[in-house]
């Protein structure tokens, strides 16, 4: 069928045909009718509502019902709201039908508050075979969908705001869209309602704007500039990790979401001024906490010991009673004290919670699953401004990642610069954006730290960062169980990369102890290293200026150390080393070479470039006329060319033979790019090490010879620019400046000012 449809007043109206019958699109050619077709399905809500089909199903006559026996055979329960789905053809007949039987058809598109809603509304009658089903009866009163109308008791407390000046602090109103617009006017009217806001006359006021949402918008204040003349109160709020510690050992996990937390508190009458906030028609002012002002959390701590709104209740004890018990306790506490709960956020008799960004249970902490799904998501970045996004999402959840400062080290690198320019993404930044994500998705399960144990470190230092993690050992049915607690690593600032190995493998213990110093202060405890020379460090008698300003932080711990093999180390050996280094192969040294080696390599080294110097004699004035001599083309050349029997010719090389030694030389054209790519192999190749002019004088002329050979090499020695930079001064020092003579008369001196 294809009805109009009248959303407003929510009526149907079936179309005529010009006979007067009305329309059934399933009618239609024999082949159509023998088409089987699926039926619309869509969400059914529990009132008397009949779900139609959208399209015409293939059904037998014996199949078909009418609007009687649709009712009568109980196809449909007004009390459930269940529903039956017919076909376009089987509503018309039910319409024709002669008996009294009134049918309500409500067909309407769902709003995105109901869309939103419909998954968070949960009654207690869901808990009915859950063991805390009693325990929730009882404290009924508790849980609610909405805050009772009226203000808070004061018996909760009342937030005191304290300003540093008379002046008013006032910010316009922004434009919204009129989408925005009707939000805000719709949330100012729910909350006027409920007495929590009213109109205000104050000559403070903040802008009020929306925020998107997966599902609708959420109203955001701009107290930024009344933040600003705000005095602080210094009470802190409970740290993450220590809520989390605290859990070490429970069985059972239970936690509540106080419902609209803030809006449970009063403002001092005389501080309700300090709230007021524009809207497009008006201003008002909240007699609650609104959401934005400074000093709230610590207002919050004061009144209970919770994080933010929510309240966590766990236990030891594997009984359900007894956390049934606590449970009850912390209810009874809330219904006296009049407190409300969002029953649909709770959670009641778990092994795992979520908490506080994380999820917590028996087995320790692990990463929220919507986190790591997210990440795994991610785009390439293309701007530093998009990999600065990425990096901070990553950096959250670094201590759950082995081996994070590898691959992010090479990632933070890129954010040098300005922030929207594009990155120059190549092959090996792909690698390792990827590499970090396949290790934030893998993450293992940490253990929550149990004070009552000892602690292990274990770190590792490679050539671009330092890492390792912190462990705890347990025993399971006999068996030594090891556990990391958290891992940690960071990439080395500049200063550092120049130290020796073994400066950075205390580096990177110094790190560890540094970074989990609570942990490792007050019981003795072992730290695993594969540089065993940090087994002697307390007991040695020199030691350098760097290890000696460390060693009053080490002395401060009960530390001791133990070595480890390195291929044994696979956690915090694991930035250094690649699995497939890791094995029984030997390690080769390239530095422990001969001098044979190194006459091999500068030969393979230069070996294409004598060739190309034999091809090129003809370019050089000197070389061409002793081709041309040796090939006894001319002879008029022989008296300008100082002994030129000391010249010959072999396999189209030209020789000469000095009389000092009478060994034999390979003659070379004098042009500048031969040269120097000739003298960079004896100079500033690794194999030498910048020798001056006369050392690189006889490495050349042992084999080679060209005209003006010592001028080139001088030359080319004392412009190298590493040597004038590095090497000491080998003359006499400058002597100390002396003042002039007092001149005696007029012209007797003379002075010059460049």
């Amino acid at each position: 069928m294809n009805p109009d449809i009248d959303w407003v007043n929510e009526r149907v109206r079936f179309r005529e045909n010009k006979k007067g019958k009305m329309l059934d699109n399933a009618a239609g050619n024999n082949k159509k009718r023998k088409q089987k077709k699926k039926v619309m399905t869509a969400h059914v809500q529990k009132r008397p509502v009949v779900q139609i089909g959208g399209q015409r199903r293939s059904t037998s006559q014996r199949k078909k019902t009418s609007a009687t026996e649709y009712y009568t055979r109980g196809y449909y329960s007004a009390v459930s709201g269940t529903t039956k789905y017919i076909t376009s053809k089987q509503f018309r007949r039910m319409l024709k039908s002669p008996k009294n039987i009134e049918c309500i058809f409500v067909i309407r598109p769902r709003t995105e508050k109901e869309s939103g809603d419909s998954g968070n509304t949960v009654d207690i009658d869901t808990y009915r075979d859950h063991p805390v089903f009693p325990v929730l009866l009882k404290h009924k009163d508790v849980f609610k969908q909405k805050l009772p109308t009226g203000l808070p008791p004061r018996e909760h407390g009342e937030h005191i705001m304290e300003v540093d000046t008379n002046e008013a602090i006032f910010r316009r109103q922004w434009r919204q869209s009129p989408v925005q617009e009707k939000v805000i006017m719709d949330w100012v009217r729910e909350l006027r309602s409920a007495g929590l806001i009213r109109h205000s006359t104050s000559p403070h006021g903040a802008p009020t704007f929306c925020v998107k949402k997966p599902v609708g918008w959420r109203i955001v204040h701009d107290y930024r500039a009344m933040n600003s003349h705000t005095i602080r109160r210094t009470l802190p709020m409970p740290r993450k990790d220590s809520i989390i510690e605290k859990m070490q050992g429970a069985f059972w996990y239970s936690c509540l979401d106080l419902l609209s937390g803030y809006y449970q508190f009063r403002m001092r009458d005389c501080d309700i001024p300090f709230t007021a906030f524009q809207t497009p028609d008006g201003a008002y002012e909240y007699l609650v906490l609104p959401m934005g002002i400074r000093r709230i959390l610590a207002d919050l701590s004061g009144i209970c010991q919770c994080y933010f709104d929510d309240i966590y209740i766990y236990s030891k004890s594997k009984d359900v009673d007894d956390h049934l018990e606590s449970l009850d306790r912390v209810l009874t506490r809330l219904e006296e004290n009049k407190f409300y709960v969002k029953l649909s956020k709770c959670v009641f008799c778990a092994s795992e919670i979520p908490c506080l960004g994380d999820y917590v249970g028996r087995e320790g902490v692990r990463i929220d699953p919507k986190k790591v799904e997210v990440i795994r998501e991610w785009p390439r970045p293309r701007t530093r401004n998009e990999l600065q996004s990425f990096l901070g999402t990553a950096v959250y959840v670094q201590r759950f990642c082995r081996d994070f400062a590898t691959n992010a080290g090479v990632l933070f690198d890129l954010l040098k610069g300005p922030v929207k320019q594009k990155i120059k993404w190549t092959s090996e930044l792909q690698g390792h954006f990827q590499a970090l994500k396949e290790k934030i998705t893998c993450t293992p399960v940490l253990a929550i730290a149990d004070f009552s144990k000892p602690f292990g470190l274990r770190m590792d230092a490679s050539d671009h960062a330092i890492g390792g993690t912190l462990f705890q050992r347990e025993v399971r049915e006999n068996d030594v169980l090891e556990r990391p607690v958290a891992f940690g690593g960071r990439k080395y600032k500049d200063a550092e990369k120049n130290y020796s190995i073994r400066e950075k493998e205390l580096l990177a213990i110094l790190f560890g102890l540094r970074l989990w110093r609570i942990y490792l202060l007050d019981k003795p405890f072992i730290v695993e290293t594969d540089h065993k020379s940090l087994e002697t460090i307390f007991s040695q008698k020199t030691i350098s200026r760097r290890i000696a300003r460390w060693y009053d932080e080490l002395s401060e711990y009960p530390i001791t150390f133990r070595y480890i093999q390195g291929k044994t180390n696979t956690v915090a050996d694991g930035i250094s080393r690649r699995p497939d280094f890791v094995g029984d192969s030997t390690i080769t040294l390239a530095s422990i070479i001969t001098c044979k080696q190194v006459g091999e390599h500068i030969e393979h080294g230069i070996a294409s470039l004598m060739r190309e110097a034999t091809d090129r004699y003809c370019d050089d004035p000197f070389t061409s006329a002793l081709e041309r001599i040796l090939n006894k083309t001319e002879t008029s050349d022989k008296t300008q060319i100082r002994h030129i029997e000391r010249y010959f010719r072999q396999n189209k090389q030209i020789l000469y033979q000095a009389p000092s030694d009478n060994q034999t030389r390979l003659v070379l054209p004098n042009i500048p790019e031969i040269i120097e790519a000739l003298l960079y192999e004896f100079h500033d190749s690794k194999c030498y090490g910048h020798p001056g002019v006369e050392r690189t004088l006889r490495l050349v002329e042992k084999d080679y010879y060209w005209r003006n050979m010592e001028r080139s090499v001088r030359k080319y020695v004392r412009s190298c620019e590493i040597c004038q930079r590095t090497k000491s001064r080998n003359t006499k020092p400058p002597g100390l400046l002396r003042s002039h003579g007092i001149p005696t008369a007029r012209w007797t001196h003379l002075a010059v000012d460049f």
